[in-house]
């Protein structure tokens, strides 16, 4: 198979399995707002994880792998330099992705309590101040484990690129 076939291989799986992850996605939202159980979703939702670790052992169990470098959530390669300017470029990126992955999952949560009529939304000020300290921690945590998770991804990045020019 040569270059461009494998190419084109590759991009039709991805975009089967994003197809896929979309899909089974908001079979399991409906699932949870029409049975409105939380459980009607785990047979989805074990097939979900089954399918993500089987795709990244096989990916990892490739001999040619090459890691790639993390990119934001726009798709713009994030920088591998090592210098003090680039680290402070990447924790500013991190920083405002974690700020508005936490607020989508916020309100998120507040859409899905409502609709599952768990919770009456009373737009006062003491759910603003909650809301918001949802949003800081949870900014917090996802800071952390975005910060950790792309540091390492790209000091194997940076690894790799040595044993190359060796």
């Amino acid at each position: 198979m040569d270059e461009r076939s494998k190419k084109k291989l590759e991009e039709t799986a991805t975009a089967v399995l994003g197809l896929f992850y979309v899909v089974c996605t908001i079979e399991m939202i409906i699932k949870v707002i029409i049975t409105q159980e939380y459980m009607s979703i785990f047979g989805e939702f074990i097939i979900l994880l089954s399918i993500t670790f089987t795709f990244l052992i096989v990916q990892r169990l490739d001999k040619n792998y090459s890691p790639e470098l993390p990119r934001k959530n726009n798709g713009e390669e994030l920088s591998a330099e090592n210098t003090t300017k680039a680290k402070l470029k990447r924790m500013l990126v991190y920083a405002k992705e974690s700020i508005i992955f936490s607020i989508i999952f916020i309100v998120g949560q507040i859409a899905m309590d409502y609709f599952l009529k768990k919770q009456n939304i009373t737009w006062n000020l003491d759910f603003f101040i909650s809301q918001l300290a949802k949003i800081i921690i949870f900014s917090i945590v996802f800071f952390i484990g975005d910060t950790i998770l792309t540091e390492k991804r790209i000091k194997k990045y940076n690894k790799w690129n040595e044993k190359l020019k060796e």
